[in-house]
C-alpha cells in the first residue's frame, strides 16, 4: 500500500462514523469487499468537486478501486429521511464499482465513434458530456430495478431487515444476476 493512500485511508477512518452492519451485508449481496466510510460532506469534497453525496474512490494510476465514501451529514436531492439517502447512495456507488470496466469502455467507444466527426474540443467535451449522463442513466436505472428487489426485505426506518428475516434468508431468497445488465452498456 503506498503512503499517500495508507494516510488517506487512516485519515478517514478517524473521520468516518461506525458503518452499519447492514450495509457491510448489502454489499456482500454483490461479491463488493471494500471499505465503507461515513464521512462529513467537508471530507468527501476532498475527494470529488461535484454536488455528490458519495464517492467511489479508486486510485489514479491503477484504476484500483480504494473504498466508498457516503457523506453522513446531506442528504440525496429530494430525500427526508437520511438513512434512506444513505441506502440509495451506496447502492449506487455500488452500480459504480460493479460496471466500473463496462463504463469506461462504453464513454471510450462513443468518443472514438465520434471524434473525427465532432471535429473541435468544445463539440467534444459537450459529447462526452453526454456520454456521462448517459452512464449515469443507466446506473439509475440500475439502483431503481435494485431497490425495487431489495426493499422487500428492508424495515420501513430503512436500518435493517424486516422483522424475521435475517441475512441468511436475505442471501438464499436474492439472485442478483449481474450479466442481465451488462446489456446496458453495450
Amino acid at each position: 500500500m503506498m503512503n499517500y493512500e495508507y494516510r488517506a485511508k487512516h485519515y478517514l477512518s478517524e473521520l468516518s462514523d461506525p458503518v452499519p452492519k447492514f450495509f457491510k451485508e448489502i454489499m456482500m449481496l454483490y461479491g463488493v469487499d471494500l471499505p465503507i466510510y461515513l464521512v462529513p460532506r467537508w471530507a468527501l469534497l476532498h475527494f470529488t468537486d461535484e454536488d455528490a453525496v458519495g464517492y467511489y474512490w479508486i486510485d489514479a494510476e491503477t484504476c484500483r478501486p480504494l473504498g466508498i465514501l457516503i457523506a453522513k451529514d446531506v442528504l440525496m436531492n429530494g430525500y427526508r429521511n437520511p438513512n434512506l439517502s444513505r441506502l440509495k447512495t451506496l447502492l449506487h456507488e455500488i452500480a459504480h464499482h460493479l460496471f466500473h470496466k463496462e463504463a469506461v469502455e462504453f464513454a471510450r467507444k462513443a468518443i472514438e465513434e465520434h471524434k473525427a466527426s465532432l471535429g473541435s474540443n468544445d463539440l467534444l467535451n459537450s459529447w462526452a458530456y453526454l456520454i456521462k449522463f448517459g452512464i449515469e442513466n443507466r446506473i439509475e436505472k440500475w439502483v431503481r430495478d435494485q431497490w425495487r428487489e431489495l426493499r422487500k426485505f428492508i424495515n420501513s426506518s430503512y436500518t435493517g431487515w424486516r422483522r424475521r428475516v435475517d441475512f441468511e434468508h436475505v442471501k438464499r431468497s436474492f439472485k442478483y444476476n449481474h450479466y442481465r445488465y451488462l446489456s446496458l452498456f453495450r
